[in-house]
């Protein structure tokens, strides 16, 4: 599995909104949630553990 159909298949299990109490998204719970993701991922062999070590928040902007 490659970075971009992950990103996708996260999209799949938390669409947009589910993140997002009163208009605004907790950026907190996003980034958890990818790395709980990526973690099972890498536990079942879907990526590897470089991948999972490498690979960044999918979210950009939520790194401030």
């Amino acid at each position: 599995m490659n970075y971009r159909e992950a990103f996708r298949a996260f999209k799949r299990l938390y669409p947009d909104g589910t993140f997002t109490t009163n208009d605004r998204i907790d950026r907190g719970a996003r980034r958890l949630a990818w790395g709980y993701f990526t973690d099972d991922l890498c536990k079942g062999g879907h990526i590897t553990p470089e991948q999972f070590a490498t690979w960044s928040h999918p979210y950009p902007s939520d790194n401030r």
